[in-house]
Order: structure tokens, then C-alpha cells, then sequence
């Protein structure tokens, strides 16, 4: 009677063979007077576990799962992840649709609302009826007025009569027994509503919570936690939100329809900095691609939901705005302190956080010393947060070329030292997106000395460092090639290399340490007060208190004392030849060049 009464008074229209109420909601969006299964207002109708289309009690011959739960039946009498139907084990872990993180299980597919084949609306309403999204169920809540009923039009059924509102300052307001709640317009069940029935919900084999709590389900999983929850409007007296929680509980669904198109509108922050494209009108469930494309001098840093992903593609669900966010390049400025002496390049204009390359290149007869602020790096690589300048200072004479100590092998890494510089070659790994490479001054206790991350094919692509790194060559049949620079003589390094997948996951590690050589082959300990130096064919230490073993550059030990002395002592260790040398002292290791 009363679903009859609303078609006759002309404010509940009739879809498909299905009634709905327009609640003047901005969308347009228009929502269905009967829950799924429902014949009236007042029924609760079926439940639904999220992504599965047959209630309680029914049979669902799609959902395999259930069926070998059940031992051959397909009547689904249970609501747990061993018979939801997008899960393959007993868990969450296992997880077969609408999941986009792997440790949920193998099948990973970055969607975040229902296909339509899997929307119970849809497919028992037919039509364009479809299940609201989280963000038309929230905009529900903020542009009705609810009021809680413990007995809607005489039925003895608890719920919340959702009215269109006769008053803006009306919106959003809950009314429920005991509260002081008022409103400028008077309401009754003669006006435009729905009714949402406190139908509980089920798990395991039980129904919960009907007569006091309400909970339906969006078609939008929860995007920020777990793919294993979806998103829901809640009720209760006093209490209306929206939550989240495990798609195999079963919930209530109220179908909504819509219109036809949605409105994505794009801009820009400035549109002297950049432009836009991709906004447009849009069929419901249908992808947009987004595009920012920054001016000369301009750089894209991201959309206003902090999004920077460009281009960005989205599934349009409602009407959205987004916005470009551009700001200008930044400038370096490289200079020679004379043209006459070399030419410098590098300078020009860059993207925040990217990496320039500063080279100083000397004429014949002249030698590049350093730049302006005192580092040697040549060529330099530098982090661009800011305007900045850059000298290169040159002087006459011949540039020297450090030597180099024994290359030194550690888990398929190779790694050359010299006196302020290593080479680094290991070789490329299937599966990789990209590397990160962390040098140490300091593992045990955390000290980084810089973290230097590459893409598969070895291109640097950023820098977070102390130091600086001059990369030479790419990834090749033999693997990647690349130099740190600006090290210090003599000094022990650690690193750790991580391989990582397209996932930021790590899926290899490698760790090793390397010497320094010291400045004219000379390595000196100073952290441990310890001085090492050559005298033709002797290595001489002073004041090493441990056990010393000196060995070449095959690792034959060829010198060895045992003996642990007081400070102020001398000891000595004769070599058979010229060459690299690593001397041991305890736990400390260095390179020795004898000449």
C-alpha cells in the first residue's frame, strides 16, 4: 500500500520494474525504495557477500568455492572466506579478484570497484541499476535528513527513513529516540524518502545485529588498508557512517541508477606553468586518462590528491574535479673560473630532486682542482633542490690519475677501489625494475654515507648522499658498471645492494665491504690512531696493539704476527714484488700499494 502510495502521489518513479526516489542529491543520482530481494520498503531482502550475486539460501553454481566447501552444493548457507567466492583458501591471503597487493594472494589486479558482472544490483535488477559507490552513499548521509523509526508505517520494523531534505540547513542532520535534534522543515512519509531497514548482517551461518544495526554494501573496495575489506554504509540509533570490513560477510545492497554521463572537469594551478586535457563526460565504470603536460621552463609535480602518476588513468563513478599542480624548473649556473684554462657544461635548467651531471673539462696544459665549494668530483653529480652555482677552478699543470687497489669479489660484486673512488660491477638480474645501492661508513651503527638508486637498466635516477657518483656505462650483457666517487683514502666502506621488482619488493640482497687505497698508496687508520706506510719492499705498522696478517692480491697470506703489543712498536712485513697488498689488523682491513 504504502509503495503504491508513493508512485500515485508522482514522487517515487518506477525503473525497470523497480520504484525509486529522487532525494535531490547534487549527483542526480536516484535510489532504489526496496533493498535487493525486497517486495516492500520494509523487508529486509537478500544478503550479499561483496562481488557475489546470489543470496542466502540460493544457489549460485559460479561460485566453485562454495561448492567444494559444501561437498557438491551449491546453495550458499555460509558467509565465510572458505565459501566467498574470490578467495581460493581459508583466508584473506588468498584472494582471486579485486586485490592489488600480493601478499593477498597471487592474482593481483589493480581494480578497486565491481564490475558489473559481479554487482549484485545489476545483475538482479537489471537495467542501468547498479550498487552505490562509497563516495554516493556518503553523499547520502551529507545531503539528507535521517531520521530513525522503530517502526516504519506501522510495520514494526526498525531502520532510518532517509527524507529529501525541504531546507539546505537540513542536510546531514540524524534525528533518533532521545536526541534534540531539530529541523526547519516538518517531515512525514507523504514526502519523497527511502527507508533503510535495520537488517543485521550475516556470518557463518547466523543472521546479527537485525532489528538494530544496519549495514549495506558499496561496490568500492577499501583502497587504503587491505584489499580483503570493502567499504559499507553503517546505522545505528544515533550513529550513520561508512566503514569497511571483509568482503564475505553478508550485508544488505540497495540498488541506485543515475545518470547516463559524468562530468570530469581538469585544470590547471596556473596555465601559464602548463596545460591540461582528459576532462570530459563519461559513461559510469569507464576509464578517463588524464594528462599534464608542463610549459618549457615548468615541471609537473603532481595532481591536488598528491597523485603523481602522469598520465593517470581513473574509473569515472561520479562527477570529479581534479587539478595540475606545476611549479618552474630550477637553474643551475656552471661556470669555469677562466675560459681560458677549460669549458664546463651541466648548468641549465632542472626538475626539483633530479640529478644534474657538472663536468670540467681542461685544456692541454692545465688541470681541473676542484669546484667552488670544495669538492674534487669530476664529473659531479648533484641532487638539484634549489637555484645554485657551481665554479670550476682550474690551474696550470697535468692532471694525475689515482691508482688502484686488487679488485675484491663479494657475492657476484665486484668492486675496485681507489684512493677516493670505487668501481662497482655486479651483474643484471632477472626481474629487476630497480637497484639501490647504500654505501656505509658504518653499517652496524646505521651510518649511511649516500643511497644511490638506478633503474633495470642502470641509468641513475636518484641520489640521497653524502658523497656523489660518477655512473660509467649501463646495464649490458655483462651487467652494470659505475664508480662512487668522493670517498675517502684508506677507509673501509660497507654496502648493501638491493635488487627490486616493478612492487618496490626486494627480491635479492647483496652486502660487502671494500678499502680505499691511501693517498700515494700510503693507508692510513687514523680513526684507530694506527699509521701504515712502505719502505721499498716493507710494509711497516705502527701502533697496532692486534693480530696482523698481510696477504696479496690472490689472497696468499704472506706475512703474519700473532703477537699483540703495546702502542709505540713497530712491525714489519716483507713483500716478494710490487703490487696491492691488503693488510688486516684484527677486525680492520686496507689496501697497501707497494711501489
Amino acid at each position: 500500500m504504502l509503495l503504491a502510495a508513493m508512485l500515485t502521489n508522482g514522487w517515487a518513479q518506477n525503473y525497470n520494474g523497480y520504484a525509486y526516489v529522487d532525494l535531490g542529491l547534487p549527483s542526480g543520482l536516484k535510489w532504489a525504495t526496496c533493498n535487493v530481494g525486497a517486495a516492500n520498503p520494509w523487508d529486509y531482502g537478500d544478503y550479499f557477500a561483496w562481488g557475489e550475486t546470489v543470496g542466502y539460501g540460493k544457489s549460485d553454481p559460479s561460485n566453485a568455492h562454495n561448492k567444494s566447501y559444501t561437498g557438491g552444493s551449491t546453495v550458499k548457507t555460509k558467509y565465510s572466506w572458505s565459501t566467498y567466492k574470490y578467495c581460493s583458501g581459508t583466508s584473506s591471503k588468498t584472494l582471486t579478484k579485486y586485490n592489488y597487493d600480493s601478499s593477498y594472494g597471487s592474482v593481483v589486479v589493480n581494480k578497486y570497484t565491481l564490475d558489473l558482472s559481479d554487482d549484485a544490483a545489476r545483475v538482479n535488477m537489471g537495467g542501468s541499476w547498479r550498487m552505490p559507490t562509497t563516495a554516493e552513499q556518503q553523499e547520502l548521509i551529507n545531503n539528507c535528513y535521517w531520521e530513525w523509526t522503530s517502526s516504519y508505517s506501522g510495520k514494526g520494523v526498525k531502520g532510518y527513513i532517509v527524507y529529501k531534505v525541504k531546507s539546505a540547513s537540513d542536510k546531514g542532520k540524524v534525528k533518533y529516540s532521545g536526541s534534540t535534534t531539530t529541523t526547519v522543515g516538518t517531515y512525514s512519509l507523504a514526502d519523497p524518502h527511502i527507508f533503510l531497514p535495520a537488517a543485521g548482517y550475516r556470518f557463518e551461518s547466523d543472521l546479527y545485529g537485525a532489528g538494530n544495526y544496519g549495514y549495506y554494501w558499496s561496490s568500492s573496495l577499501n583502497d587504503y588498508s587491505s584489499p580483503s575489506y570493502a567499504c559499507y554504509l553503517y546505522f545505528r540509533s544515533g550513529y550513520v557512517y561508512w566503514g569497511s570490513r571483509d568482503r564475505y560477510y553478508g550485508q544488505s545492497v540497495r540498488g541506485v541508477v543515475g545518470p547516463s554521463v559524468y562530468t570530469i572537469t581538469v585544470t590547471s594551478n596556473n596555465s601559464q606553468y602548463g596545460t591540461v586535457s582528459g576532462g570530459g563526460t563519461y559513461a559510469f565504470n569507464t576509464n578517463a586518462t588524464l594528462t599534464a603536460t608542463p610549459n618549457s621552463g615548468y615541471e609537473f609535480v603532481c595532481w591536488d590528491d598528491d597523485v603523481t602518476t602522469n598520465p593517470r588513468t581513473i574509473t569515472v563513478t561520479g562527477n570529479a574535479t581534479y587539478r595540475a599542480i606545476f611549479r618552474p624548473k630550477l637553474v643551475l649556473y656552471v661556470y669555469a673560473n677562466s675560459n681560458d684554462m677549460g669549458t664546463v657544461s651541466g648548468g641549465g635548467l632542472y626538475a626539483a630532486n633530479s640529478t644534474a651531471t657538472l663536468s670540467a673539462t681542461p685544456y692541454e696544459g692545465y688541470k681541473f682542482v676542484q669546484w667552488n665549494d670544495g669538492n674534487t668530483d669530476n664529473p659531479r653529480y648533484v641532487k638539484v633542490t634549489g637555484d645554485a652555482t657551481y665554479t670550476a677552478e682550474f690551474a696550470v699543470g697535468a692532471s694525475q690519475e689515482e691508482s688502484h687497489g686488487a679488485t675484491v669479489n663479494n657475492d657476484g660484486v665486484s668492486v675496485t677501489p681507489y684512493e677516493t673512488k670505487a668501481d662497482f660491477v655486479w651483474p643484471s638480474i632477472t626481474g629487476v625494475a630497480s637497484y639501490s645501492l647504500i654505501i656505509w661508513a658504518d653499517e652496524a651503527q646505521g651510518r649511511k654515507v649516500c643511497t644511490l638508486t638506478f633503474n633495470a637498466n642502470g641509468q641513475l635516477t636518484n641520489i640521497d648522499f653524502t658523497q656523489s657518483v660518477k655512473p660509467q656505462g649501463s646495464a649490458s650483457a655483462g651487467g652494470l658498471n659505475f664508480t662512487v666517487t668522493g670517498l675517502k683514502p684508506g677507509t673501509t666502506y660497507g654496502y648493501t645492494l638491493d635488487a627490486k621488482d616493478a612492487e618496490d619488493e626486494v627480491i635479492e640482497t647483496k652486502h660487502g665491504t671494500f678499502t680505499t687505497m691511501g693517498a700515494d698508496g700510503i693507508a692510513d687508520i687514523t680513526a684507530a690512531g694506527i699509521n701504515i706506510y712502505t719502505a721499498g719492499k716493507t710494509i711497516i705498522v705502527e701502533n697496532a696493539t692486534e693480530a696482523i696478517t698481510v696477504s696479496d692480491a690472490l689472497g696468499r697470506v704472506v706475512g703474519k704476527d700473532d703477537a699483540h703489543i703495546v702502542r709505540m712498536e713497530t712491525r714489519k712485513f716483507t713483500v716478494p714484488s710490487s703490487g696491492v697488498y691488503v693488510v688486516k689488523i684484527g677486525n680492520r682491513a686496507t689496501s697497501v700499494l707497494v711501489r
